[in-house]
């Protein structure tokens, strides 16, 4: 299209409308394309251990020594679909009417899609991932052999299970990535958190801590300048007088040649200084006040009427979405999180709305990947989807789960190989849902495996394929999960060059 034709076409689809509301419509029209030209991690920390037995659960059986009758004769509490204990009709009603079934590696299962009673949809997004075949589970993951959250955290975000809470000073595996990725073959590659404050995954090394950026608030982000401040004559803003007094003295001193010897700490200064400035030119020659985020982007975190539960998540995929427009920022990996995921009670009413955040149509990722140039992006990412460990596998008497050591990790992505990797419901947890205190199996040969394939294959892909674990210096453990089969996770290509 002409821009011609494409501004006839603005003037018919505005006329109307107020001139607010057809400035707002043009700026959407003409607002910039996402782009990804290198491949991304989108990393997505849910904290507090996502019961992801919750979202993903097996067919109601009528043999009793089954897992699918087991699970849901011992979690009727938490699924809280008319079911009762005992009753399988009332099982398979629930799971016919609220749950999207599939087959996949000769393992049947079925994904949240509804609530029935409550008349809504969730999960759409996910769902119609699975069906393309760009989902992969992995089932069993040894999470932590504990069930303290800080100690957890500390371990998924690192990948090292010795990890201990307080260790602050260890790189985390998004970190680690980042160092790794050549600075000046890559065009200075960065790690963006989208975060308020800046998780352990994203720690780097001392002489790598400018690849991490804080990107929390992208419309605001970068040095305070003298054009973002409204002057006057009579302007008493100390901030303006503070900043035009800041950038005329640092303007001077990069011109003076005593503080820029090499000799000098200053010189470090003032270029440090330069790079920032120039950044920040970059990104809001970028995100202006002519390129405002598309409504539906900034519905998922609006103040009233918001379309995402978690409103804060909804900030976190808006500053996302922006990061994606800036080419000059050379994201490579993003750093998000999600939390409230600790379902002591009331499981059903609490995670399932968030679930639908994550995976539902028009929520947080559907929205994203829908703008301009979504599709694109999404051919050259992966997202991760995972927690600091699980729940166990029955439920407890208030409705909810309590903590357990296992769980799933979710990739989704263009290039990912769909599929189960693993066995979804081990032989091994069918006997143990009669039992308290009882987690996901991680100990059984072939059924489980650490995080170290896991991040080895990411990581791998994102390094264009020539990074191993070892450039991680993570844990040696490299046990075999199947799939229909033996297959060692280390050796398949679960993510596509």
């Amino acid at each position: 299209m002409t821009r011609k034709e494409f501004l006839k076409c603005a003037a018919i689809a505005t006329a109307g409308l107020s001139l607010s509301d057809k400035l707002k419509f043009t700026a959407e029209l003409e607002a910039a394309s996402l782009s990804a030209t290198n491949r991304t991690l989108i990393n997505v920390l849910l904290e507090g251990g996502p019961d992801f037995l919750h979202l993903i659960v097996p067919k109601p059986s009528t043999d009793s020594t089954s897992y699918g009758y087991k699970y849901w004769n011992n979690r009727t509490e938490t699924i809280s679909r008319g079911a009762a204990k005992g009753d399988y009709t009332s099982w398979n009603n629930a799971y016919t009417k609220d749950y999207k079934e599939f087959t996949m590696n000769g393992q049947t299962f079925g994904v949240l899609q509804k609530d029935s009673a409550a008349n809504l949809s969730y999960n759409g997004w996910l769902i119609s991932k699975i069906s393309a075949g760009k989902v992969a589970i992995i089932c069993n993951v040894k999470h932590s052999s504990s069930r303290d959250h800080s100690n957890s955290l500390m371990i998924a975000q690192t990948g090292l299970y010795g990890s201990d809470p307080l260790q602050t000073s260890v790189a985390g595996w998004g970190g680690q990535l980042i160092n790794q990725i050549d600075g000046t073959a890559n065009g200075n590659a960065r790690l963006l958190s989208m975060t308020y404050g800046i998780r352990q995954f994203c720690s780097t090394s001392s002489s790598s801590s400018n690849k991490a950026v804080s990107f929390s608030d992208s419309r605001t982000f970068g040095l305070s300048r003298i054009a973002d401040i409204t002057y006057t004559e009579d302007n008493s803003d100390l901030r303006y007088k503070r900043t035009r007094a800041l950038q005329t003295y640092l303007q001077a001193r990069r011109a003076d040649s005593t503080w820029n010897t090499n000799n000098t700490i200053f010189k470090k200064f003032t270029e440090q200084h330069n790079k920032l400035l120039n950044l920040t030119n970059s990104v809001k020659s970028v995100l202006s006040t002519s390129n405002p985020q598309p409504t539906a982007i900034t519905n998922l975190y609006a103040k009233t009427n918001a379309t995402l539960k978690n409103t804060g998540f909804g900030k976190q995929i808006a500053n996302l979405y922006d990061a994606l427009q800036v080419s000059a920022l050379n994201m490579r990996v993003a750093s998000l999180a999600y939390g409230g995921w600790d379902s002591h009670k009331n499981q059903k009413t609490d995670i399932e709305p968030q679930f639908d955040d994550l995976f539902g149509t028009g929520k947080a990722f559907d929205t994203l990947f829908s703008q301009s140039g979504g599709d694109s992006v999404f051919g050259n990412s992966v997202l991760m989807f995972y927690g600091e460990f699980g729940r166990q596998l029955k439920a407890n008497g208030d409705g909810g789960t309590d903590h357990g050591r296992g769980n799933f990790i979710i990739l989704v992505g263009d290039k990912v190989n769909g599929g189960i990797y693993g066995t979804l419901f081990p032989d091994k947890d069918k006997d143990n849902f009669d039992k308290g205190n009882r987690d996901i199996d991680t100990t059984s040969a072939g059924k489980f495996t650490s995080f170290d394939p896991i991040y080895d294959r990411v990581t791998s892909w994102v390094y264009d394929g020539t990074m191993t674990s070892k450039n991680l210096s993570l844990n040696s453990e490299t046990a075999n999960i199947d799939t229909s089969g033996s297959v060692s996770l280390s050796n398949t290509t679960l993510i596509s060059s």
